[in-house]
């Protein structure tokens, strides 16, 4: 139901939008600049992804660009963090139902860690900005449909992955129509999906510029050329060479989402690539994998797997994506949707949103490497494993945030 409001021709249709975020960004950015010249990088591309999918997927704007913070996007900001350091309590969170307005998020708030406090806090926030706009959405759709009669809605009105919800779910027979509560849970996942994962992924992007200047330079010579003064078009910026290449590569090393996890639903016999030796060294050819089982799979393994990548697979190397895959890559059939990579996952599971992700980060880019340099901090980054990657300045300092020195280039 929901595909068409993540299709090309769709994504091609709101460029414009994300455009016009972006450039919103590079004003908050140039006013960070003021009286300082590093910027919190990740801040800042956290909120102008929360933006960028409330205009562009939902039809809502958050306003998160236009002030020195935003309550929600910070929210968002500490889910990643709070999710992995309360992984115990999963199971408890998962049976009083964290997010619910009642005795179970009651509960959780008594419980005396500051982790557990934080994710409820994020949980909440999440909801409560969800109700916001679901209402909102469907006062505007019901007063829209109520005014028209039968003739189509507005293209503004009926685009967004909301709207498609909510008229689909009306015209449904009663039966089958989602409870209310179920839709803002599905806008939740979304909102966060579509923040978190992106402003990660365009973070380490910088990151990985930052520490290779030469990358940046070039990338940013085949920008400023491609551009001309003026926004790029959709259907060029999606075949820039090299920009396709660092956002690829980094892809591939770096997924913002290094491991996932499925349950199987039936017995299943899987069939390996490669043979394997069981605890009885014995050579196996194919698994069991029983019923219930919850199989965890390595995402930036697979990404990273020397005898499909080659030698060099350790190595972040934009240059590989600009000559003919090795065939070891071809013929492995990853079942991944991008690429040959499992980055954006695959299957009947994969992310919807993929083309609207990999837009907004090529837009983010070509607008922002035309008129800044990235260089690295004085401060040591690290890169923590977590539901979704997260940096922070040195290992145990629990704030996500990546600094950066930003220097504005001279206008041509």
């Amino acid at each position: 139901m929901l595909v068409p409001a993540f299709s090309v021709a769709q994504i091609r249709r709101i460029t414009h939008i994300l455009y016009e975020t972006a450039h919103t960004l590079r004003k908050a950015i140039q006013g960070d600049l003021v009286n300082k010249n590093e910027v919190d990088v990740l801040s800042w591309l956290n909120r102008s992804a929360l933006e960028s999918f409330g205009r562009g997927g939902l039809g809502y704007s958050f306003d998160a660009l236009n002030s020195e913070t935003n309550e929600f996007a910070n929210a968002i900001q500490l889910f990643g963090p709070a999710f992995t350091d309360t992984a115990v309590f999963a199971p408890l969170v998962e049976h009083l139902n964290l997010g619910a307005a009642g005795f179970g998020s009651r509960i959780m708030g008594y419980i005396p860690i500051h982790a557990v406090k934080q994710l409820r806090y994020a949980v909440n926030s999440l909801r409560s900005h969800s109700v916001k706009v679901y209402n909102e959405k469907k006062a505007m759709i019901t007063a829209k449909s109520g005014s028209m009669g039968n003739q189509p809605m507005n293209e503004d009105i009926s685009d967004g992955i909301l709207s498609k919800l909510i008229q689909a779910n009306t015209k449904a027979k009663v039966e089958d129509r989602l409870e209310d509560d179920e839709i803002i849970a599905q806008m939740s996942t979304f909102i966060f999906a579509a923040t978190d994962t992106t402003s990660a992924m365009m973070s380490r992007i910088l990151h990985l510029l930052s520490e290779h200047p030469e990358v940046q330079e070039r990338l940013r010579a085949e920008i400023t050329d491609a551009r001309g003064g003026q926004d790029i078009p959709y259907d060029q910026l999606v075949q820039l060479p090299y920009l396709d290449a660092v956002c690829k590569e980094t892809l591939r090393m770096y997924p913002p989402v290094p491991i996932w996890f499925k349950q199987a639903r039936r017995d299943v016999v899987v069939p390996l690539a490669f043979p394997i030796r069981d605890v009885n060294k014995k050579e196996q050819q194919q698994i069991l994998i029983p019923k219930g089982t919850m199989v965890f799979i390595g995402i930036q393994a697979s990404n990273r797997y020397k005898e499909v990548w080659g030698d060099d697979a350790d190595e972040w190397n934009p240059d590989r994506w600009l000559s003919p895959l090795p065939t070891s890559v071809i013929d492995a059939h990853i079942p991944g949707l991008y690429s040959h990579l499992m980055s954006f996952f695959g299957g009947a599971k994969s992310c919807i949103g993929f083309k609207f992700a990999e837009t907004e980060m090529k837009v983010i880019l070509s607008v922002l490497l035309e008129k800044f340099r990235f260089s690295r901090s004085s401060k040591e980054i690290y890169w923590n494993l977590s539901f979704v990657t997260f940096p922070t300045v040195g290992k145990t300092n629990p704030k996500s945030q990546l600094p950066l020195v930003v220097k504005a280039l001279a206008e041509n």
